[in-house]
């Protein structure tokens, strides 16, 4: 059954905190996905996706990452 985005991106919500912003998704297989910023010391800041089975990380990502729509945000998950 195709998915329809518009409402998918709906399900998606954004949190902001003091310390990192988060956006929770479901992606197009329909697995829930949640992304957010890590920085460690020595380290480049990274965007972090995390899912039940797998974590991905991306080294440069925009800084407006956070109000992209769903499906920009999944394909923004695959560059590792």
């Amino acid at each position: 059954m195709p998915r329809d985005d518009k409402a998918n991106d709906q399900l998606g919500q954004s949190y902001t905190s003091t310390e990192r912003k988060q956006v929770y998704y479901i992606d197009g297989a329909g697995v829930a996905w949640r992304a957010y910023e890590r920085s460690r010391a020595g380290q480049k800041p990274a965007l972090v996706f995390e899912s039940p089975n797998a974590i991905r990380l991306v080294r440069d990502y925009p800084a407006n990452w956070h109000t992209l729509p769903r499906a920009a945000l999944e394909a923004l998950s695959w560059c590792v």
